[in-house]
């Protein structure tokens, strides 16, 4: 049994309607799928998280760390 048809939504429409949007939202494969709200505690474990791999970044091979960002066009990972 399948789920219902969804549209496919491009990621250009996506920001546009995200930009607007008091909630906020992910876009996966032209997807948009509704974001649950933090928490503190939340908040806290991702920023000791944060800091942890920056202060590990040069023996990882890593050169940036993000958390929370907003993407543009430019800017967005490929997908697929």
């Amino acid at each position: 049994m399948s789920g219902p048809a969804r549209n496919w939504i491009d990621y250009a429409t996506f920001v546009d309607l995200e930009r607007d949007s008091v909630a906020k939202h992910e876009w996966f494969d032209g997807q948009i799928y509704a974001m649950a709200g933090g928490t503190f505690e939340h908040g806290a474990l991702a920023a000791n998280v944060i800091a942890k791999l920056a202060a590990l970044g040069a023996s990882l091979e890593v050169d940036r760390v993000f958390e929370g960002v907003e993407l543009s066009e430019a800017t967005r990972p490929a997908v697929g």
